[in-house]
């Protein structure tokens, strides 16, 4: 559902877009996993004060709120009629942190960097533009944020109608980002981390035919970890984006170095196997359409 409007003022609609979040029940599962349960609600009001609300449930095996909160926006915004003002309310917390990475690229937690980025690229193709809160105008949405929480609480001992609601990462993978998406299709996932496998045995090998001992008894010592890493995230490293995490496979300068020259090795071999075949792919399309992409830049005036 958008919001519709018979006539577009000059100005752009402004509506407000407010989350609150709490965490609710934790089920321990068979071999100590647990699955922890978020309660959300996210209203969307303009100014004549019309509201649409929506009450969610989040099922996920790691704590983390400012997750579940960026995907709430991500779920809010799909919702907004194009060409509006958002007026986001959220905790001052979430707030500063949010603005920080999304005015900051070189800042952005990678933990996060695929909703940040499928964010920035919606309110670019929507026209819409994005303004959070700051700590004294959301005295206007106090009382409002105040009840949502009470019925979030009482949800949690109450049987409420609630939509289950799973945003998948290849959802989030568009344009840009469908890289990973369709090689997924067209491939089987064992095949990238065997990739992955391949690429680390042949570092190893040139490490010990440039007789480098020490580099190969680390790369021994971490590999394993390192691998865990690629895996639990290989979409990072198909987009080239170095996850701050493998510098906490160790502190030790030695093993930084070797960590950070594996990865730089590991990329290239993705980058070479999937990006440059798949640009190849299309320069092949593009040449059997007729397509000259150089003389249509041409002729808007680019150089």
């Amino acid at each position: 559902m958008k919001y519709e409007t018979d006539e577009r003022d000059k100005s752009k609609r402004q509506t407000y877009l407010i989350i609150e979040c709490v965490k609710g029940k934790i089920k321990v599962l068979e071999k100590g996993y647990k699955h922890i349960e978020y309660l959300v609600s996210l209203v969307l009001r303009n100014r004549e004060k019309n509201e649409i609300r929506i009450n969610a449930k989040f099922k996920v095996t790691k704590e983390d709120e400012f997750k579940i909160l960026i995907r709430c926006i991500i779920i809010g915004i799909l919702l907004i009629e194009k060409g509006s003002d958002i007026l986001l309310g959220i905790d001052e917390k979430v707030r500063r942190y949010f603005m920080k990475n999304l005015s900051n690229r070189k800042r952005i937690d990678e933990e996060y960097c695929i909703e940040m980025l499928a964010i920035e690229k919606f309110l670019k193709e929507e026209d819409l533009k994005l303004d959070i809160l700051k700590h004294s105008e959301l005295e206007n949405i106090k009382e409002e944020k105040g009840k949502i929480r009470k019925l979030l609480e009482l949800m949690k001992k109450e049987n409420f109608e609630t939509y289950e609601i799973n945003v998948m990462d290849e959802a989030l993978t568009i344009n840009e980002f469908n890289l990973f998406w369709k090689y997924q299709k067209d491939r089987n996932e064992v095949e990238l981390e065997e990739m992955l496998y391949e690429a680390i045995a042949e570092y190893e090998e040139i490490l010990i035919s440039d007789d480098k001992k020490e580099e190969v008894e680390i790369l021994r010592d971490i590999n394993i970890n390192f691998m865990k890493q690629c895996y639990s995230r290989i979409w990072e490293l198909l987009r080239g984006v170095y996850n701050r995490k493998f510098d906490e496979i160790s502190k030790k300068k030695e093993y930084k170095n070797v960590i950070e020259h594996l990865w730089s090795f590991c990329y290239d071999k993705y980058r070479t196997r999937i990006w440059v075949k798949r640009c190849d792919e299309v320069a092949e399309i593009e040449k059997d359409r007729g397509i000259d992409l150089k003389k249509e830049k041409k002729n808007r005036g680019g150089r």
